[in-house]
């Protein structure tokens, strides 16, 4: 059976691996020298309230190799981003581990402009976690109302199924995937896309890019989010007009599933600034969890 425990560490203010879980099940992580251990992510509202469905979070995985993962929530509702890293030191009984709690130490974490960026006050480490175990961190409290957000971190095992009830396939399981896009710009390559970057999935994928904004691609319509259609994509390319500006997306694999040539369905978000470190970005979002990379 599965327990919890809570651990009140308020914070106000490859070989790596990553998967994503589904709508409930998270962010897995691990990497080679946590000998087959992994931690699961999962961000909450509590109370749940409207709108706290666009609650984002992600992991950005460590350049070094050395195990530490970057974990940043997004709170729209209140434009805040949290964030800090992740590092994990396994058991010698190969069942428990130590979860450390650490500063992030990353310049590639997006801060859209008008919000706040806050870190932790404290830095725990939180021993003897065991398989099955989660975690529970406060990550921001409201003294007022006891309304809080909170991360779920769990230990799991990286080759057992993702935790989650199974679930007929429907459209939203439906991914599009940016694999080491590059982009041109009315028939240039943009610059900042010309060096290789890691892949982002999910039912809907982004890029930004320096003097551009952010621009959000997927298969379907959204009234309610204003995503509007405004190209197509087939294998390996997207390609989209906005105004006068003519955009072509290409992958080293498919970026929608199947054969055929689907349409594409754009929303741009001018307002999003990220740091002078990110000049070029992607990202995926399924269900209200968001997995960014470089």
């Amino acid at each position: 059976m599965k327990r919890s425990r809570v651990f009140q560490a308020i914070l106000i203010g490859l070989a790596a691996t990553a998967t994503l879980c589904g709508a409930d099940g998270g962010l897995r992580v691990t990497n080679q020298s946590w000998k087959g251990l992994a931690v699961r992510f999962v961000t909450k509202s509590e109370p749940f309230e409207q709108g706290d469905g666009q609650l984002g979070g992600g992991v950005l995985g460590d350049r070094d190799h050395d195990g530490v993962w970057h974990h940043f929530i997004d709170d729209p509702v209140r434009k805040i981003k949290f964030g800090y890293d992740l590092t994990l030191t396994p058991g010698e009984d190969g069942a428990s581990a130590a979860i450390h709690i650490q500063p992030m130490h990353t310049e590639e974490v997006s801060v859209e402009r008008g919000w706040k960026l806050m870190g932790p006050v404290k830095y725990p480490v939180i021993p003897n976690v065991k398989l099955g175990d989660t975690v529970v961190l406060d990550l921001l409290v409201n003294p007022a109302n006891g309304e809080k957000i909170v991360d779920y971190l769990s230990l799991e095992r990286w080759d057992e199924p993702p935790a989650g009830q199974a679930h007929d396939f429907t459209l939203a399981d439906v991914e599009l995937f940016l694999d080491r896009p590059r982009i041109w710009i009315n028939g240039t390559l943009a610059e900042a896309t010309a060096r290789e970057h890691p892949g982002a999935s999910g039912y809907e994928v982004w890029f930004y890019l320096t003097g551009y904004g952010r621009y959000t691609l997927s298969l379907f319509p959204d009234e309610k989010r204003g995503s509007q259609k405004a190209g197509i994509v087939a294998g390996k390319v997207a390609t989209f007009q906005d105004g006068s500006t003519a955009f072509r997306l290409e992958c080293e694999s498919r970026i929608a599933p199947g054969q055929g040539v689907y349409n594409l369905y754009l929303r741009h978000d001018t307002s999003v600034a990220l740091s002078a470190f990110a000049p070029f970005s992607v990202g995926g979002q399924d269900a209200g969890l968001e997995l960014t990379v470089q």
